[in-house]
């Protein structure tokens, strides 16, 4: 089962998220993401989280109410939920923008579980542990930033490198440029985020 996540970052497409939705089977929104939800016509399967930013409250669906003071952000205990209804992929919107630290706290989310993403209008986010392709991106800017220090090899880009070492805080992967319908970025080593600018 594929999941879709709606936050309550950046909001700037109703259309987008209408067409988003269409891929998932289930859908959470973690708190405000279901305003985001109402502007787009989107009934989520739940709603979750401590409901503080709420505008307005119409869901009569399963909710699945915490108090404020929790040890887990709203979009953390989505993604659990996600997990525990049996889903095997999670995507994650509307999670970029808004205060810098949730911003923060959800790209490295990526990185502690297997197969969540996040995807905006032009930017979609992985975590790569492994090896990950990316197909049919050719002119598209990505951007490679290690969670840990780590050891990759790039093909299929501009600047190509093979069994490279990266620090935490180290810029060398910004900017990188696809040049094959086949890209691909190994990682022998340690966590990326990869960042791909549609």
């Amino acid at each position: 089962m594929k999941t879709l996540i709606l936050l309550n970052g950046e909001f700037s497409s109703a259309a987008f998220l209408k067409t988003l939705k269409d891929e998932f089977q289930y859908i959470i929104c973690a708190d405000g993401g279901y305003d985001r939800a109402l502007k787009a016509g989107i009934r989520p399967d739940i709603l979750l989280g401590d409901l503080d930013s709420i505008k307005q409250n119409t869901f009569e669906g399963e909710t699945l109410k915490y108090p404020a003071e929790k040890n887990w952000t709203d979009c953390e205990l989505a993604i659990e939920t996600a997990i525990e209804r049996g889903t095997d992929e999670i995507c994650l919107t509307c999670a970029l923008g808004g205060r810098a630290d949730h911003e923060m706290a959800n790209l490295l989310l990526l990185s502690r579980y297997d197969n969540v993403y996040i995807k905006e209008p032009s930017l979609s986010v992985y975590c790569c542990k492994d090896r990950l392709v990316l197909k049919n991106k050719v002119g598209k800017t990505i951007s490679i930033i290690p969670t840990v220090s780590s050891v990759l090899s790039l093909s299929g880009f501009k600047y190509p490198l093979s069994m490279f070492e990266v620090t935490v805080g180290s810029t060398r992967g910004i900017s990188n440029i696809a040049e094959c319908d086949r890209a691909e970025i190994v990682v022998h080593s340690g966590s990326v985020l990869v960042f791909v600018n549609e």
